[in-house]
């Protein structure tokens, strides 16, 4: 039998930072034979205010889609209070207000004219623009509207100089207008399909 002593092994120390959470263990190994003495220090530090289905920190005034329904609806919508979601929003989203997000499954039907800006349509979400029918993207900082999901226009679909981008589908079944030629940018991730 072998009663050599195994040899001393140092401490391993590893980190891990995932996000805003930081993780350190440390680990030392000791003694002889299957003894082992682990330390594990944890420290977490967590900076997020709330949960965002989009995996990203809100701002106060921000809007995202509670439900499928109508624009001008309080209902369809949820507003940042700078600490939870408030249902339903005290207002319907305007270019006026902050950041506007169509959720995974919600289908918002603009019944009334409107004019946004900062519009994010998520995958699996959906923009209709019923008949007759304007829904104007406001050219701010940034990109206007986003649409990673479906924009289906049977209005009109004003953006002039506005920033619009396309990775999803964009039916277009009425008028897109753009104003002067080249102002509004339409970058086709996916496709656009005139009905």
């Amino acid at each position: 039998m072998n009663t050599k002593p195994m040899p001393q092994r140092k401490p391993f120390l590893a980190r891990l930072a995932l996000g805003a959470v930081l993780v350190e263990a440390q680990t030392a190994f000791g003694g002889t034979g299957a003894r082992r003495r682990p330390w594990v220090r944890l420290a977490a530090v967590v900076l997020l205010a709330g949960s965002t289905t989009m995996g990203w920190a809100q701002t106060t005034g921000d809007f995202q889609s509670h439900q499928t329904g109508n624009w001008n609806d309080v209902n369809t919508w949820e507003r940042w209070s700078g600490t939870s979601w408030v249902t339903p929003a005290p207002s319907t989203p305007t270019s006026a207000g902050g950041a506007i997000t169509i959720r995974n499954g919600h289908t918002v039907t603009v019944t009334a004219g409107v004019t946004v800006d900062q519009v994010v349509v998520g995958a699996g979400g959906s923009i209709v623009i019923n008949s007759g029918i304007t829904l104007t993207i406001a050219n701010g900082a940034g990109d206007d509207l986003t649409v990673n999901g479906t924009l289906t226009n049977n209005g009109t679909l004003s953006a002039s100089g506005a920033t619009v981008t396309v990775n999803g589908t964009f039916v277009n079944a009425g008028t897109a207008t753009s104003g002067t030629k080249g102002a509004s940018h339409f970058l086709a991730g996916s496709c656009m399909l005139r009905a």
